[in-house]
């Protein structure tokens, strides 16, 4: 097993190098952050053993291979690589991603039934200046460092274990994100794209003629398309979140809370991605539009309601539960964002036609598991 491990990572390495320009990001356990960056990463491993008996419809298995870079780009990604399915993550992202977390249980408003909340302050990001400081302010020290530490860290210790907790349900939506990206064929998909777009690229050039120009026309992929694979693999990653909160989670371990409770944190976590995202478009590409991408809000709605189906089996009161999360996210942050129960008609009627035609297209690079022939 070790051998494999060792494969894979000299896949993903030689991918940075090749693909990035960067060299691959190897975590210590240094820090508090190196330590958790670890643990991240053999989770999603483990999560890779369970693909591994997914095929397409040429009867191919799935292979991956998962890191990180350091290049500051605030990223995640996939891609591939010669026969693997490539996912990465920048460093500076996880980096942020664990401030939020030490931010927020830094708040004796945030969550107050877990640990002792009587040492710790208030931490809110109620104006727009305010949290573009914030996070000018993290991305300032973004760059690894085993002994950079944060301002916000929470004085109680059960509050410090429950932020490393939340930082690793954060990772672990983004690795699986990135993760059905491959699975259910976009990444295949849009590698096929690029391919035939060199093809045919070389091949005008050398005939110097624009015969084969009409052929870009089929190879096309709109916005809403792009948008649409985003929130399929949004779906997914939420549903197997899920699916480990409720079952067997060894993230568990680190920190000893009720089931719902830590259901709550799941759920938080997908809001405070889209929230932290949304808040790097803004700082950092305030002069681009990026269309590819479902809006925040579009993608906090979605979030809604897959929360309401899924703690339906917890016996709880699903929408009061999911108030009740959105409610600690806004008091945090003092968010703008709305949760809207309901997509309007207009955006269901989008992604249906989106989802109808990507359909048939994306079958034959869609992993799963199938019945033998």
């Amino acid at each position: 097993m070790e051998a494999i491990h060792q494969q894979v990572h000299q896949v993903f390495t030689q991918y940075a190098q090749e693909k990035k320009a960067q060299p691959a990001f190897n975590p210590n356990f240094e820090s508090e952050l190196g330590r958790l960056l670890t643990v991240s990463q053999f989770d999603i491993q483990d999560q890779f053993k369970r693909s591994s008996a997914c095929r397409n419809a040429a009867g191919e298995s799935i292979q991956f291979a998962c890191g990180y870079v350091d290049e500051g780009s605030t990223t995640a990604f996939s891609d591939q690589f010669g026969e693997y399915h490539i996912i990465g993550m920048d460093i500076t992202l996880a980096n942020v991603l664990h401030k939020l977390a030490l931010k927020c249980f830094s708040d004796q408003d945030f969550f107050p039934e877990i640990g002792l909340i009587e040492t710790e302050g208030r931490s809110q990001l109620r104006t727009d200046a305010d949290r573009k400081l914030w996070l000018y302010q993290c991305l300032k020290l973004a760059s690894y460092s085993s002994s950079a530490l944060s301002q916000d860290t929470p004085s109680d210790t059960v509050r410090l274990n429950a932020a490393n907790y939340l930082t690793l349900l954060m990772l672990r939506f983004i690795w699986f994100h990135e993760m059905n990206h491959g699975l259910l064929g976009h990444t295949s998909y849009l590698q096929s794209l690029h391919e035939r777009r060199r093809l045919i690229d070389a091949l005008v050039n050398i005939k110097a003629s624009s015969f084969f120009v009409h052929e870009f026309d089929s190879m096309a992929i709109d916005a809403t398309s792009l948008q649409y694979m985003e929130l399929e693999a949004d779906n997914a990653a939420f549903r197997q979140c899920f699916r480990i909160l409720n079952g067997n989670d060894e993230f568990a371990n680190l920190i000893d809370l009720t089931q719902a409770t830590r259901c709550r944190l799941g759920v938080f976590a997908q809001f405070a991605i889209t929230w932290i995202f949304d808040l790097f478009a803004k700082c950092l590409s305030r002069f681009s539009i990026n269309t590819t991408h479902p809006k925040p809000s579009l993608r906090l709605a979605a979030f809604y309601r897959l929360s309401i189906f899924e703690v339906e089996d917890l016996g709880l009161s699903a929408p009061a539960f999911v108030n009740g999360v959105f409610a600690q996210f806004h008091n945090v942050f003092g968010s703008t964002h709305k949760i809207f129960r309901r997509m309007s008609s207009s955006q269901i009627s989008k992604y249906q036609v989106a989802a109808s035609q990507l359909h048939s297209t994306l079958e034959p690079f869609r992993y799963q598991a199938r019945k033998a022939t």
